[in-house]
C-alpha cells in the first residue's frame, strides 16, 4: 500500500520560497535603481536620479513624487500637465511611462494570486475584440498585447531562475543527503514488508486502522502464495534437471 502525497497550490510558500505573485512584483520594482529607461517601464523625470531605499512600487512612488512640486499622483502613476496645455486633449505628461499595456493592468489592479493573471488577460482581450468589430481605432491589437504578455513571462522566468531555482537546492535527492532521507521517510510506500514499527499508530480513524489490517493480512497471503509458486517451480526445474 502506498502513501498519497497531495501538493496543491502553496506547497512551494510553505516551504519559503519566494514564488508568490506579490514576492515577483516587488522584487521587479525594488531592483529599479535610478532612471535609466528599463524594458518595461520609461521615468521621464527630465534629469538622472538614483532611487534608494524602496520594496515595491509605492515606495518608489513616494521617493519619485517629491522631486518635482508640479508632479501629481494618479494610483500607480505620476504625471505632471503640459506647460502648454491643449484644449481638449490629454495634457498628462507621464512620469512614470508604462511601455507595457498588460504590465500596467496587472499593477493597476493591485492582484495578488496569479490566476489573476489569466483573468486580466482576458478583459484586455475582450476589449480589444470589442474595438475591433465595432471598427475603432486600435492602438494595440492582440498580437501587441501577446507581445506584452511574453516580457513579462520572461521577466517572471528570469526572476524564478535568478531568486529561487538558482538559490535553493532543489537536486537534494540525486545526492542522498539528510534531507532526502527524511524525505523518504515520509514518501515511501507503507507495507508489511518495509520492516516500519508501530505502523498504525499513524492512523487514528478506526475504519482506516481496519482497513490497513485486512490489507496487511492480504499481504501476507499474497506473499505466503508467492514463496508457494516459486518453491514448487525451483522443484520441478530440479526435477527436470535431474531427469
Amino acid at each position: 500500500m502506498n502513501r498519497l502525497v497531495i501538493i496543491g497550490n502553496g506547497f512551494d510558500l510553505a516551504h519559503g520560497l519566494p514564488t508568490s505573485y506579490k514576492d515577483f512584483m516587488d522584487d521587479y520594482w525594488k531592483n529599479i535603481k535610478d532612471s535609466n529607461h528599463d524594458e518595461l517601464v520609461a521615468f521621464k523625470i527630465g534629469s538622472y536620479a538614483e532611487f534608494n531605499g524602496h520594496n515595491n512600487l509605492n515606495d518608489l512612488i513616494d521617493i519619485i513624487y517629491p522631486i518635482d512640486v508640479k508632479y501629481k499622483k494618479d494610483g500607480i502613476s505620476i504625471y505632471k500637465l503640459a506647460d502648454n496645455p491643449i484644449v481638449f486633449a490629454n495634457n498628462r505628461i507621464q512620469i512614470i511611462d508604462y511601455k507595457n499595456y498588460f504590465f500596467k493592468s496587472l499593477n493597476q489592479n493591485s492582484i495578488k494570486n496569479w490566476v489573476d493573471i489569466e483573468n486580466i488577460y482576458y478583459n484586455n482581450l475582450k476589449e480589444i475584440a470589442k474595438d475591433e468589430i465595432e471598427g475603432k481605432s486600435l492602438i494595440r491589437g492582440i498580437s501587441k498585447l501577446n507581445e506584452e504578455f511574453e516580457q513579462v513571462k520572461n521577466l517572471l522566468a528570469r526572476y524564478l531562475n535568478e531568486k529561487a531555482i538558482n538559490q535553493y537546492d532543489l537536486d537534494f535527492i540525486k545526492k542522498k543527503s539528510s534531507e532526502w532521507n527524511s524525505f523518504y521517510s515520509v514518501l515511501k510506500p507503507i507495507s508489511l514488508f518495509s520492516n516500519e514499527n508501530n505502523i498504525l499508530k499513524e492512523f487514528i480513524n478506526e475504519e482506516d486502522i481496519k482497513y490497513i489490517k485486512e490489507r496487511f493480512e492480504e499481504e501476507g497471503r499474497e506473499e505466503v502464495v508467492n514463496n508457494l509458486y516459486i518453491l514448487i517451480t525451483l522443484q520441478f526445474q530440479a526435477f527436470i534437471v535431474s531427469c
